[in-house]
């Protein structure tokens, strides 16, 4: 029942102009902020901890302006699973065609760390029509198959191939001469916190991925990190930024330091258009469990 509910609903939002799209939207923010209350009480936790020298009044505006922000995203990401090529080339612009021209020239694979900020869905559907390094797009499969598959078949529709986490390792060794891109969109909360990554991020102790570093490390692969901005409503502009050449070369955790750094600077520029509704603090840090400083 749920494939068929978000199927017809992506369908017909697919063939809205944005005029009508953003005229839901207005009306979905209502709902989620004013009647629903959506997560409501982990926002405002949420901002309230990671901005601690904001007032209530500084909190209360971002809060205000992220669910405006979400209730776009929500529908814009039903909107890009119909949208077609010209489109999202029209909305969704590079910021630097040239920014992977040393690794095309020396035929290096390269890893893509992103984050749940900006439009992320647009991103990993439309990365490909740019890119000469085939995409693939490292994802967490959804408990519901059907809808899984369905999804990641909309998603990859301009050349995206998405591979399961478990899968990273025999993809390497499959496309080993292909130019690849492994993207890791790196701010998710790991299950296995006793072997994450701890580090200070947003005045918090807060766990990261180890996979990212390790394929890194393992590799020596260059890794970029990706910068959505959002020039104005309904469009987005991408750019990427050099980590490292070879994590080979920096201390344990280093590179995710450099993430975290990054990612932390983004959304402190405009803050409402990360995901505050994630539970991202949701579990503790062990005892024995030490913060990369």
């Amino acid at each position: 029942m749920l494939n068929r509910i978000v199927i017809i609903t992506s369908r017909i939002f697919g063939q809205l102009p944005f005029s009508v799209i953003y005229g839901f939207s207005n009306v979905l923010f209502l709902v989620l902020y004013y009647v629903a209350g959506y997560r409501k009480k982990v926002v405002t936790q949420n901002l309230h901890r990671s901005f601690p020298g904001k007032t209530p009044k500084e909190i209360n505006l971002i809060r205000r302006q992220y669910y405006r922000y979400f209730a776009d995203l929500l529908l814009e990401s039903l909107k890009g699973l119909y949208m077609k090529e010209a489109e999202f080339r029209k909305r969704f612009t590079w910021a630097d065609p040239h920014v992977f021209d040393e690794e095309i020239k020396g035929h290096k694979h390269i890893i893509m760390l992103g984050s749940h900020y900006g439009n992320w869905e647009w991103g990993s559907v439309c990365m490909p029509l740019y890119l000469h390094h085939q995409l693939y797009g490292i994802y967490k499969p959804l408990s519901n198959k059907a809808l899984d598959n369905w999804l990641q078949e909309r998603r990859s529709r301009f050349g995206l191939l998405p591979v399961k986490m478990s899968q990273v390792a025999r993809t390497l060794v499959q496309e080993h001469d292909a130019l690849a891109m492994f993207a890791f969109i790196a701010d998710q909360t790991p299950v296995d916190v006793e072997n994450a990554f701890w580090l200070r991020f947003l005045n918090q102790d807060t766990p990261f991925y180890h996979g990212p570093e390790k394929l890194a490390r393992r590799t020596g692969f260059p890794v970029y990190i990706y910068k959505i901005e959002r020039p104005k409503r309904g469009f987005y502009s991408i750019s990427f930024h050099k980590l490292t050449d070879d994590a080979r070369s920096l201390p344990e955790g280093e590179l995710t330091k450099r993430y975290v750094a990054f990612l932390e600077r983004q959304i402190s520029e405009a803050p409402q258009y990360w995901l505050w509704s994630h539970r991202r603090w949701k579990r503790s840090k062990p005892a024995n469990a030490s913060v990369f400083r």
